[in-house]
């Protein structure tokens, strides 16, 4: 919520929020400091239960906004995840349609087309093609705020990749189906699904010389930031502040390792609480 809309209706009528604020007799001018405050308590239960969730996300915008200051805020956050795939976090304004003449094979195998038709008799305008075309200018706040989900995302899919390619190097386990980010396959070959669905979440975090992906992504800007022929005050707390999380990564190892999983008799349980 932004402190420079003065509107009282916060919530939007059809949310939980909305329906609960409508059928009572709460003034419409504390709305927004009601929804506010959900807001907030929500927040802080998620770093309750996810302590990590917070730092990720304010160390993500930490970098995205000292590129743009201290470096060139025509680059953008970039990233490889563990297969190589280079990630580059740039969201462009949203999409022109620009119309697409048909042509003559469209006429001819359209579903306006019969097979005893003349093309002569065929409306031209029946058919309408149209096609997205991205534009050049850039969403600075929307890379901000989405850089911190699209690194969870370009993680999880790299997982994917990984759990793909692996398990269909079995010859005995081609049937895989998925739907979003979930797999399967028949029965009898579940237990492989599962053995390889661990091993390859593991690999797909794994980063040399580095405890994690955004541990390396932090190790790169402070790099970046100290080459900047730059000597404010500013500056220097911003690395003090990424070289500080660096430090805390170096020290935390995750005490959830495959080994450890493979001495286990429930894998299910170790794996969910990782």
């Amino acid at each position: 919520f932004s402190e420079q809309f003065t509107t009282t209706r916060s919530a939007h009528p059809v949310s939980k929020l909305g329906k609960l604020l409508s059928g009572s007799n709460i003034s419409e001018s504390l709305h927004y400091d009601i929804a506010k405050t959900i807001v907030k308590l929500y927040r802080e239960a998620i770093d309750e239960v996810l302590s990590g969730h917070s730092d990720v996300r304010n160390i993500l915008e930490l970098i995205k906004k000292s590129i743009d200051k201290y470096i060139s805020s025509d680059l953008f956050v970039s990233w490889k995840t563990q297969d190589g795939s280079t990630v580059n976090n740039i969201v462009l304004n949203n999409n022109d349609p620009m119309p697409i003449e048909p042509w003559n094979s469209n006429h001819a195998f359209g579903t306006h087309a019969d097979d005893d038709d003349d093309e002569e008799d065929i409306d031209e305008k029946s058919v309408t093609f149209t096609s997205k075309v991205p534009t050049p200018q850039r969403r600075k706040r929307k890379e901000s705020s989405g850089i911190a989900p699209n690194f969870i995302h370009s993680i999880d899919a790299n997982h994917m990749r990984l759990f793909i390619r692996t398990i269909t190097q079995n010859p005995d386990c081609q049937n895989i189906w998925s739907v979003h980010d979930a797999f399967g396959t028949h029965p009898n070959f579940g237990n492989q699904v599962i053995n390889v669905g661990v091993e390859t979440f593991f690999q797909s975090h794994e980063q040399p010389n580095s405890t994690s992906m955004l541990h390396k992504l932090i190790r790169s800007t402070i790099e970046a930031l100290n080459q900047v022929n730059d000597k404010s005050k500013k500056r220097k707390e911003v690395i003090e502040q990424l070289m500080e999380k660096s430090d805390q990564l170096d020290k935390l190892k995750s005490d959830v390792t495959i080994e450890r999983l493979n001495e286990e008799q429930n894998r299910d349980k170790i794996y969910l609480i990782s």
